[in-house]
């Protein structure tokens, strides 16, 4: 039998991920557009986010800013 996380299973809407990473909505909205790879579609299309999921999301944009600099 395996044991649902939290971390992993928690679903997060649009606006409380934005503000987890720190970003306005209409940025959230924007990164989904340009294929954001781990939305998850909701009922009625609503789309949500884990918070690793997000979490995984700002480590590599950290990183791609370092490489750029």
């Amino acid at each position: 039998m395996s044991v649902s996380n939290p971390e992993t299973t928690l679903l997060l809407d649009g606006a409380a991920a934005a503000a987890l990473c720190g970003v306005p909505p209409g940025v959230m909205r924007r990164w989904v557009a340009e294929g954001l790879p781990f939305v998850r579609a909701g009922k009625g299309g609503k789309k949500h986010y884990t918070r690793r999921d997000l979490e995984r999301w700002i480590e590599r944009l950290k990183e791609t800013v370092q490489e750029a600099a």
